[in-house]
């Protein structure tokens, strides 16, 4: 009997009003902190006026959960509550019609002429009631009409054009006190949220002669909220918000919107070789040559980054970029010292037996593992010592020879006075040629768990061939499962094994063999599951 599994994937299309959208208070943007994965740390502060022991602020954010917090600095001033809901509020717009020109300039001498009449009589508007009745002080007394019965008015003086319209807003409530009679005071506001991230990427030219013009760029893309003339602070580091996927109960939002936002943020909803790499440049992939790293004082490491612990900050002033913009801002220019080196990373291989069994049988992902794990190829790359202020942070580089584009490759962080090693193309013209003999196997070496496993020595060779026309020097790295007995000409080393290749028109003097000619043995043993 054969039992057909079938996955079906349901779409839930929920319905929530007004729910996803980013929102911001109504409040001056002094600072805001940005991490590449898309949180910032919004700091807002501004002169606000206060109504009763009361600050009112419309709008509303919407932090990561317990990292929202507000303050009122002046001594004079104690803070005792931030309330968040909806209120009654008034807001200017634009006035479009008679009876929003009428309720925009109460007190206002006007000169009326109603419909039906030829005459015309002066006024002063009193009150509109109900957004029907005009209340109007006349020489004759008060007078009440319909607003539907005013054909024209004239204002004496200029009118004021805007209309305060009354409504229902999210906001912030501050409940305060004071001492003395304070009209106003500064209040500072700060929380985390997602909305507006930074993306690195470098331009790196080289002369050919070692050195390297290294260009560093941001490009900030804003969803969050107008930004005028603000101090933006851009991070390298990994930031931590254990709590990124709930938001604040200050925002009002419904713990299903939390629900829904954590969802289509897993992983399984996301093509994995795109979410790789954009993790990647979103927060950090590490790779350098900890062997070239100098000894670092921890106190000039920390004096260095500006007390930021594990953070490097780029700062820029003046920044103003619209909601949904994007802009690209150069951060940094500088001049390193580099050299082209090129590195060979062997992988390891199944052994004959296992090789013999996925062909017999058919296994596709075998065979494919093995040809993807056989096609070793040696890569040219650059290795520059970072000897500038900055650390390398993880992001696109674009390299260049003279102006020339040669490559793009994915530059992974480095830390300041490391070297990094970044790859530009494979060496095509430096062939290989390996091979792999069994030289012993003991059956039934180890018995586990009703498993019979044999241990199997084999030896490896790699012929190298440069085909270039000037020597190089190359970084020959072997991975091996199992114990390695020994290396070539170092015993029992498995990374790390530098051996020069002469160019192809060169020949040993004697026996005429070709200086390319070099050969490479790496035995291991290997224990392999018995089946």
């Amino acid at each position: 009997m054969f039992i057909k599994k079938i996955t079906v994937t349901i779409l839930l299309t929920l319905l929530v009003f007004n729910s996803f959208a980013i929102a911001s208070p109504e409040m001056a943007i002094k600072e805001l902190t940005v991490f590449k994965d898309g949180h910032c740390f919004v700091v807002h502060s501004q002169q606000l006026p206060i109504e009763h022991n009361q600050i009112k602020i419309d709008g509303l954010p919407s932090p990561v959960l317990g990292t929202f917090w507000a303050l009122c600095p002046d001594g004079n001033v104690k803070l005792k509550s931030v309330t968040a809901g909806e209120f009654d509020s008034k807001k200017p717009i634009d006035a479009t019609s008679v009876i929003q020109m009428l309720k925009a300039n109460a007190g206002a001498d006007i000169i009326v002429k109603e419909t039906g009449d030829k005459h015309e009589y002066q006024a002063k508007i009193l009150q509109i009631q109900d957004q029907q009745l005009a209340i109007l002080q006349t020489s004759q007394g008060t007078k009440v009409l319909p607003v539907a019965n005013i054909e024209q008015v004239t204002f004496i003086a200029n009118p004021n054009l805007k209309y305060e319209k009354e409504e229902k807003t999210n906001g912030l409530r501050l409940a305060i006190e004071t001492a003395g009679n304070i009209t106003s005071t500064i209040v500072t506001m700060g929380y985390v949220q997602k909305g507006l991230r930074w993306i690195p990427s470098y331009k790196i030219d080289i002369d050919g002669h070692g050195k390297a013009k290294v260009v560093l760029q941001a490009t900030l893309v804003n969803n969050l909220c107008d930004i005028e003339n603000v101090h933006i602070n851009l991070v390298v580091g990994v930031p931590e918000f254990d709590f990124k996927d709930l938001i604040d109960p200050i925002s009002l939002k419904k713990t299903l919107v939390n629900a829904v936002n954590a969802a289509t943020n897993n992983s399984r909803f996301d093509n994995m070789s795109n979410s790789l790499t954009f993790n990647g440049i979103s927060s950090q992939m590490m790779h350098y040559n900890e062997s070239s790293s100098p000894q670092i004082d921890s106190q000039q490491m920390v004096n260095e980054f500006n007390d930021s612990e594990d953070f490097f900050v780029f700062s820029i002033d003046n920044i103003t970029l619209p909601k949904d913009g994007t802009m690209l801002v150069t951060l940094a220019e500088y001049e390193l010292e580099y050299e082209d080196s090129f590195a060979l990373d062997l992988n390891f291989s199944p052994p004959m037996d296992v090789r013999y069994s996925s062909n017999r049988y058919g296994n596709q992902n075998d065979n494919q593992l093995a040809k993807m794990l056989m096609a070793d190829k040696v890569v040219k790359q650059l290795k520059i010592k970072n000897t500038s202020k900055y650390p390398f942070t993880t992001g696109p580089a674009t390299i260049s020879r003279k102006g020339q584009i040669v490559s793009q490759k994915l530059m992974k962080y480095t830390p300041i006075g490391a070297t990094m090693e970044l790859p530009i193309s494979k060496a095509i013209d430096i062939a290989i040629v390996q091979d792999e003999i069994e030289t012993g196997r003991i059956s039934n070496s180890l018995k586990y768990l009703d498993y019979n496993y044999a241990m199997i020595d084999i030896a490896g060779t790699i012929k190298l061939i440069n085909h270039k026309k000037y020597s190089v020097t190359i970084d020959i790295s072997k991975y091996v499962m199992g114990s390695a007995v020994s290396a070539g000409e170092t015993p029992g080393q498995t990374k790390g094994t530098y051996k020069a290749l002469g160019p192809f028109n060169q020949m040993w003097q004697g026996d005429w063999q070709p200086q390319w000619w070099k050969w490479y043995s790496w035995p291991y043993w290997w224990n392999h599951v018995n089946k």
